[in-house]
């Protein structure tokens, strides 16, 4: 079973993208209309986001999250997309968070999050 995404954080609307991909491989020819097709049937997505944390506790619960339950990142975790209004087995890419205070109580981290399907 993989661990929920924290109670703790909230994904800002500010800052959020999505690009879905089909893994399009495109070959040119000598003549005419180059070729396409989809690597995957389903998409690999990836947004980019920014994660937010009222207080320094709950950085720091994160910040355990992230470290025991993804192993440094490297885990999956279910998460509710707000796009899809579903919930999605994710990660993050590259294993990566990234925090800024904006005061000793409030904390922003930039994330690149990625689903399938």
């Amino acid at each position: 079973m993989i661990p929920d995404f924290p109670d703790c954080a909230r994904i800002l609307l500010d800052g959020f993208s999505e690009k879905p991909s089909f893994g399009v491989l495109r070959t040119e020819m000598d003549a005419g209309v180059a070729k396409q097709r989809a690597r995957w049937s389903l998409p690999v997505t990836t947004r980019q986001a920014v994660l937010l944390v009222e207080s320094l506790e709950a950085k720091r619960q994160m910040d355990r999250w992230f470290r025991y339950e993804l192993a440094g990142g490297a885990g999956w975790f279910s998460w509710r997309d707000p796009v899809a209004g579903k919930t999605v087995r994710a990660r993050f890419v590259g294993g990566e968070l990234q925090w800024t205070p904006d005061s000793p109580q409030l904390w922003r981290a930039g994330v690149q999050i990625e689903t399938t399907g």
